[in-house]
């Protein structure tokens, strides 16, 4: 029998916002969402040589955080198994100096400027692991790497799913899933597609993110001439 407060399958009832927003539409039988623009990004990220599926990774990531978690406020599972060693360089030259590394790593990983809000720091870099023991040893190789190319200075961490995450849930220790959680979101996955790009950053999209950092870096009054050719991006007014 039909039970109206049974409305977590409700799809249309949770995402209307973005119905309404022109963001999401029904074809094929499925609810088809625009994912976030691809284009306007502040990271740059890499992915391992011959692994180009995990080009999905953001689809993914999209749908686990920017729907499940935001219409139907819980912690999708496959987030439960996400670790993430966390870099954070101090200074633009070290965030550059980051990014070459990661590339020369080869590892699944990104770096960038933190643009969330109440995130108390301005660049930040993410190497992504599936278990905790994976993550300590990706630690152990990266500090490594960072203390040897870059500076032995530059905190080094490791944290579990995203931020948002603890933000409503309390620390990540406490996680757990919950009876049926899995079933439901093979629900969800059956019925929403998300059309995203899936496919490497092109040089123009890295060119652009690398502007914005130099902005970013000027914003907040960081060194950045070395990035600008010696020259200041800002206007410099007569003072008196």
């Amino acid at each position: 029998m039909f039970d109206y407060f049974e409305s977590q399958y409700d799809i249309i009832g949770h995402l209307r916002p973005l119905f309404a927003r022109g963001v999401a539409y029904v074809r094929d039988g499925k609810v088809h969402i625009k994912g976030n623009d691809s284009w306007d990004v502040p990271w740059i990220y890499i992915t391992p040589d011959g692994e180009a599926e995990e080009h999905t990774r953001k689809a993914v990531c999209f749908m686990c955080q920017e729907i499940k978690f935001k219409y139907w406020h819980f912690i999708p599972v496959r987030c439960h198994n996400c670790w993430k060693v966390v870099v954070r360089p101090r200074t633009l030259k070290e965030l550059f100096d980051l990014h070459e590394l990661q590339k020369e790593l080869n590892l699944w990983s990104k770096a960038g400027i933190e643009d969330r809000p109440r995130t108390p720091h301005i660049y930040g870099g993410y190497f992504y692991n599936k278990t905790l023991k994976e993550a300590r040893k990706c630690r152990a190789m990266v500090q490594e790497a960072v203390s040897s190319k870059i500076n032995p200075d530059i905190p080094i961490n490791i944290k579990r799913g995203c931020t948002e995450f603890e933000e409503k849930f309390q620390e990540s220790k406490q996680w757990t899933i919950a009876p049926g959680v899995q079933e439901f979101e093979d629900y969800l996955d059956e019925r929403i597609v998300l059309d995203i790009e899936k496919s490497p950053q092109p040089d123009f999209v890295i060119l652009n993110v690398k502007r914005k950092w130099v902005e970013r870096a000027c914003e907040v009054g960081h060194d950045y001439l070395d990035f600008a050719g010696g020259r200041s991006i800002s206007t410099l007014v007569t003072t008196y």
